[in-house]
């Protein structure tokens, strides 16, 4: 397993600075795993990660309360490589609001990946697990 933890700061350039280091992580994690990912499955799952990693921490930097963190792990078991993503803020997330602008980030999210968590008892913690199946 190999994992990355960052305090995101609150503006864009934060946001597309936890982008980089999660790209820049998961590239290098992808390459230490026993069984290394082909060429073309592992793009296939750094630019989804690279797309889940900005709305989520996009959404928390805009819509959130900091501060936010960034905690992605890359993992391999016996018939698959995946890669988890939470992003975590101190908001009241309120699943009922009208979405006023955007509004598809979620939904983009859930079409990625296989799994998806909120939870928003204390702060909001969101939780995207993505896979790709070991050929």
């Amino acid at each position: 397993m190999t994992s990355l933890h960052l305090d995101v700061g609150t503006d864009a350039a934060d946001v597309r600075a936890a982008r980089h280091r999660a790209v820049a992580h998961l590239t290098d994690s992808l390459a230490r795993l026993p069984a290394t990912p082909p060429a073309e499955i592992a793009e296939d799952l750094l630019d989804d990660v690279a797309l889940v990693v900005s709305e989520l921490v996009g959404n928390a930097v805009r819509h959130g309360t900091p501060p936010v963190s960034l905690d992605l792990d890359a993992r391999q078991d016996p018939s698959r490589w995946w890669v988890e993503v939470r992003v975590r803020d101190h908001g009241r997330w309120d699943p009922s609001r009208p979405a006023t602008e955007g509004g598809r980030g979620l939904a983009i999210v859930r079409a990625l990946s296989t799994e998806l968590v909120v939870h928003h008892e204390a702060g909001t913690d969101v939780r995207a697990r993505l896979e790709r199946e070991i050929p």
